[in-house]
């Protein structure tokens, strides 16, 4: 189980240096805003908001999700910084299979703490911006047999807007 989590983490990390498939991830809706909610809830102040986001694989190979191999970035000036990862516990759940031609509709709930003893973070100074999900996928190589071994492969969406929440000046 140790081995497969490792496996999974370090791919995941390795994605910014793999080759690009032909995989798009469009965000939804076709608004492009995000409208996010800030409660408090024994001594955390969270940040909660949901993306809808549909994952084309638009190759002609199959590609993989795994479990919990997904990020959101805040565009700062001319690059992308990290803002929110999750938390992810020590189970080995196997890739969820996205085959050649096919879709994944996914929402994803975020709930991040911007303060207190809570987790995971919110890692950005401010709320509002432009932001985009980042996806670590893995995929085999062209023509390769299912015997062989998956490459890393790191996609980002088309941005979206995350509003400043109501009342959280």
């Amino acid at each position: 189980m140790l081995r497969t989590l490792s496996f999974v983490l370090l791919a995941v990390a390795a994605c910014a240096d793999a080759p690009q498939s032909h995989v798009t991830v469009d965000i939804l809706p076709a608004s492009n805003v995000v409208q996010p909610t800030v409660s408090a809830s024994g001594g955390v102040r969270w940040l909660n908001f949901r993306v809808e986001a549909v994952i084309r694989n638009q190759g002609p190979e199959s590609v993989f999700l795994p479990f919990c191999a997904v990020s959101i970035e805040l565009e700062e000036g001319s690059r992308w910084i990290t803002a929110w990862w999750p938390l992810c516990t020590l189970i080995a759940v196997p890739p969820r299979e996205l085959p050649a031609g096919q879709e994944l509709h996914v929402t994803l709930p975020i709930s991040a703490a911007l303060n207190g003893p809570g987790g995971p973070e919110w890692r950005s100074s401010r709320i509002g911006g432009r932001y985009r999900l980042v996806f670590g996928m893995l995929q085999q190589g062209s023509g390769a047999h299912v015997s062989a071994p998956l490459r890393p492969n790191r996609r980002v969406s088309s941005p979206f807007v995350l509003e400043e929440p109501y009342g959280s000046n």
